[in-house]
């Protein structure tokens, strides 16, 4: 992969953004919602969503730089899946807000950022005294999925979610797609190889693009300029660099 490559500049980018401390707003927890609160939670979720995206990209990037091909699908397959949440968490806040429904963006905020399906199912059996009745769901990746595809077909006139999502996954479930890499035919006979790639699927690109132009929409709800500033001159760089080209 090239230095320029849009992924490499992102994680570039990404890693030098300081994410400043962020301070709730004086709302007693059994309060109505406020804007302050809501934009509050829109900030402290799309904060945790960029620390754990970069991480996952530098680690994507290092296995690929490190021709662990197999290894790399599986860490795009999950970027990609967390640019199908973003889509879905940004359309629903907008929606909330764009209603003035604070109390459902407020309860949203609380799936999206503390949804936890494990906890919820399982946490009382390893602390029986937790009460796991009260841990909001996962959200779903299939409504991920739904907005994600709308989303590109506005956008694009046409979407190719399935197959992109579908190829991911196969490259990351147990099949006999994962094997293949490690075979070497000369019939009659099958030699077994270890791949050594640095070529990673190029939706990467695409992915990493995508997710930060939402993640820039979702901190404009929260009305927060000082991440968004960097995002927003990290796409004119990408976009220079390709005008140029």
């Amino acid at each position: 992969m090239e230095g320029n490559d849009p992924a490499r500049i992102i994680i570039g980018v990404l890693d030098k953004i300081e994410l400043p401390r962020l301070s709730r707003p004086p709302v007693p927890p059994d309060a109505p919602a406020t804007k302050d609160l809501v934009e509050w939670g829109i900030a402290k979720f799309a904060y945790s969503l960029l620390a754990h995206m970069r991480t996952v990209l530098r680690g994507t990037l290092l296995l690929a730089d490190a021709g662990i091909e197999p290894a790399a699908v599986v860490l795009v397959r999950h970027l990609y899946e967390w640019n199908m949440q973003t889509c879905y968490v940004y359309e629903t806040f907008k929606t909330h807000l764009d209603a003035s429904d604070l109390g459902t963006a407020w309860k949203f905020f609380l799936r999206a950022s503390g949804g936890n399906n494990w906890v919820k199912d399982h946490g009382t059996k390893y602390v029986p005294e937790f009460p796991g009745e009260d841990v909001e769901p996962s959200i779903r990746i299939k409504h991920s999925v739904k907005a994600y595809k709308e989303q590109r077909a506005q956008q694009y006139g046409t979407q190719n979610v399935d197959d992109e999502y579908s190829y991911l996954s196969e490259r990351s479930h147990p099949n006999g797609f994962c094997l293949e890499p490690y075979l070497r035919v000369e019939f009659p006979e099958v030699s077994f190889v270890e791949p050594r790639s640095k070529r990673i699927p190029g939706v990467l690109h695409a992915c990493m693009l995508e997710w930060s132009m939402t993640q820039i929409n979702l901190l404009g709800l929260a009305r927060e300029q000082i991440v968004r500033a960097s995002l927003v001159a990290m796409i004119k760089e990408i976009a220079g660099q390709h005008v140029d080209s």
